[in-house]
């Protein structure tokens, strides 16, 4: 399987809706959607378009000291940690809440592979 399949793969699995059974888990995967919404769109395009050229001009007010490559790759497994963390801030006091913690953990590895996978396809598209 190449990189772009596996990125496909894997975006799906960082930002598709997780169905949990928790009212609490419902809350946080609300309370961590502009993180992954922030996450998501440069690497959307990516998807859809196979770069997010876009993040690198100076004039773009959303991706502020995101220039090369390799400060693409910071910001976005920055923010997959951010979510991360936000997830492992859950106290998870039941199984319920267990199993649903357990979920958006896998999505939040997910959208590190996924932000790993988008660094080399973008790293890969800059050297031409």
């Amino acid at each position: 399987m190449n990189t772009n399949e596996r990125f496909k793969i894997e975006f799906d699995n960082a930002f598709h809706w997780l169905k949990l059974a928790t009212d609490r888990a419902k809350d946080l995967q609300v309370d961590l959607i502009l993180t992954s919404d922030a996450l998501a769109g440069p690497l959307y395009s990516i998807l859809t378009n196979g770069n997010c050229n876009y993040v690198f001009d100076e004039n773009e007010k959303r991706f502020p000291g995101v220039l090369t490559v390799e400060d693409f790759r910071s910001w976005a497994v920055q923010l997959a940690e951010e979510y991360r963390k936000g997830v492992e801030d859950f106290n998870a006091s039941d199984i319920a809440k267990a199993a649903d913690r357990a979920k958006l953990l896998e999505k939040a590895a997910a959208m590190y592979r996924t932000a790993e996978l988008a660094y080399q396809i973008q790293n890969e598209q800059n050297r031409y």
